[in-house]
């Protein structure tokens, strides 16, 4: 698929279905009440049943996925079918052929656009093949060749507007993906910043609830960070924050964990799937690690930087929101702010009374 979401994509294959929802009803309204047809014409409404069913699908909760392949699968047949049925190269619907790539480029992406384009080339040259045979409604005897100009006519058009569209898609995805990256990145440590941690929260504890599993939230601070930007100056601040951006994703070596800059000189580190106890000890490795680091308050060499941190864990059901989840572990850091720093601090919590109680981790090896 393309670099759009899920939701996005929905939205599109909506808007896609209900803009040829209206187009199908003026068609067949021509047909009927400006041209005398007797009988509407059943190619369109074969297509408009399909449409239908999956604006149904999709509006119950199906997969965007499968709609969107029933969509272009039916675009293809309907596009062949009332080729056909509308005198091939001669009627209103074999013009429209260069529009089958677009529309594979906007719901998928622009290689397989490529991928539509050689299809409509194929259903194409089957168009030419019965209007030359008199398959379809009806060709005059002798016009075989302009026949032939035509195709070539819409399948040159066909893989023009083709490549237009997919080199339009790729560049436009590139700049979307850039923009969705930067505004997702903390600027100065390249980590999550606070968009990114609360998306990524929301689905995490959304997944805990499906599969009841534990998500543990560690909350870091730079201990006296205002000492150390006065010393040593902001551009070396900034460099500190990198060096505990560094640290963090050290020692968060899966690819689900996700580290983030939640505000000033406080990180956070989410982790699925980790419960209280092997939350703790990541956060100590965390904290034994930026001291191995040995990076200085002040040029005399004699008091290292150290990290508080604030761990809260909860399993399934029982994380209410983001919010508290959050608030069990900043808790836990200012437990530990208020017990010396340089520490970690776990919140125990009891889920039948609904309340938390607060225990300094003993130091462990660095990771």
């Amino acid at each position: 698929m393309n670099n759009t979401s899920g939701t996005d994509r929905k939205k599109l294959l909506v808007t896609l279905i209900w803009v040829v929802f209206i187009a199908l009803g003026i068609g067949v309204a021509v047909k009927i009440y400006l041209l005398g047809e007797t009988h509407p014409p059943w190619p369109a409404l074969t297509l408009w049943v399909a449409l239908a069913a999956t604006f149904v699908y999709v509006r119950r909760g199906g997969a965007t996925e499968i709609a969107v392949w029933a969509v272009i699968i039916a675009f293809f047949i309907g596009f062949t079918v009332s080729a056909i049925y509308t005198g091939g190269f001669e009627g209103p619907i074999a013009p429209l052929a260069p529009l089958l790539p677009g529309l594979v480029i906007m719901l998928l992406n622009p290689k397989a656009g490529w991928i539509g384009a050689v299809i409509t080339l194929f259903l194409l040259s089957l168009v030419a093949v019965l209007q030359s045979s008199g398959l379809t409604q009806p060709l005059p005897i002798g016009e075989t060749g302009l026949v032939i100009i035509q195709y070539f006519v819409l399948a040159t058009a066909c893989m023009a507007f083709t490549w237009i569209i997919a080199d339009f898609a790729q560049k436009s995805n590139k700049v979307a993906a850039t923009n969705l990256q930067n505004s997702r990145t903390d600027f100065v440590t390249g980590v999550a910043n606070r968009r990114q941690i609360n998306d990524t929260l929301e689905q995490e504890i959304e997944r805990a609830g499906r599969s009841d599993n534990h998500l543990s939230v560690i909350l870091i601070d730079v201990d006296h960070f205002k000492r150390f930007n006065d010393s040593n100056g902001h551009q070396a601040g900034d460099q500190c924050l990198s060096t505990v951006a560094d640290v963090l994703s050290a020692c968060a070596k899966r690819s689900m964990d996700v580290i983030g800059r939640y505000g000033g000189d406080e990180f956070i580190m989410i982790l699925p799937n980790t419960d209280a106890s092997a939350a703790a000890r990541i956060a100590e490795k965390v904290r034994g690690e930026m001291l191995n680091r040995s990076l200085y308050y002040d040029g005399e060499h004699t008091d290292k930087v150290s990290l508080t941190l604030g761990v809260a864990s909860l399993q399934g059901r029982a994380i209410k929101s983001a919010e508290n989840l959050v608030k069990l572990a900043d808790d836990a850091l200012l437990h530990g702010k208020t017990n010396g720093r340089n520490t970690t601090s776990n919140a125990l919590f009891n889920a039948r009374s609904g309340l938390a109680t607060f225990k300094v981790g003993a130091p462990s090896a660095p990771c």
